[in-house]
């Protein structure tokens, strides 16, 4: 059965398995806790699965032997997920699951959506001797990630083939650029406008 989330009667024994931990990520974060219980029945020595969110993901949690609620800065973490005015939380997301990673002999920590805020306490995971992947090994590295702008600019440096973009600060160079590049088709028969930061569109 699994472990209720922050369960205060949560211990592991220091000789327990040792265990990786999926924490809050991008959608892909079920596929891979799902993957990982595949490869879990063909390892041959025994770990756990840990899994973190800030909500209540059912969906998610079934493919973990432990699951945690990550802090939040939100007031409301309910199952609509509705975000009210920010508040601090009771300790960073960083400090929660390092600490937990530490009860659990956690051995690689895989970090997903808040990379950025994990990285910049790399050192703090180096000294517990969990491997901490972010997808980056900088915290700067993960900011040029982030901005969609400067990492398409970074795949054109290298010859990595990706999707064009244009970046624009106001109306005006918006117009300006429908006007040059409004013609042109792509599959979806449109240009499409993303945030410059963050996730989707």
């Amino acid at each position: 059965m699994k472990t209720p989330a922050n369960d205060n009667d949560h211990t592991t024994s220091t000789a327990a398995s040792p265990a990786v931990w999926l924490a809050e990520g991008q959608s892909s974060q079920r596929d891979m806790l799902a993957s990982l219980q595949t490869l879990k029945n063909h390892a041959d020595t025994p770990f756990n699965i840990i899994a973190s969110h800030r909500h209540n993901r059912p969906e998610i949690f079934e493919f973990a032997d432990s699951v945690y609620r990550e802090p939040s800065t939100s007031t409301a973490d309910n199952d609509e997920q509705t975000v009210l005015e920010s508040v601090e939380p009771l300790m960073p997301r960083w400090q929660f699951v390092l600490e937990q990673a530490q009860k659990n002999n956690v051995k690689v920590l895989l970090t997903g959506r808040n990379g950025i805020d994990y990285e910049a306490h790399r050192e703090a995971f180096d000294a517990a001797g969990i491997r901490l992947l972010t997808g980056a090994a900088s915290v700067t590295a993960l900011e040029v990630i982030d901005d969609k702008f400067a990492f398409m600019q970074q795949c054109h440096e290298h010859d990595i083939p990706v999707a064009e973009a244009w970046r624009f600060d106001n109306v005006a160079e918006l117009e300006a650029l429908l006007a040059t590049y409004g013609h042109q088709h792509y599959a979806s028969n449109r240009l499409r406008v993303f945030s410059l930061k963050g996730f989707g569109d």
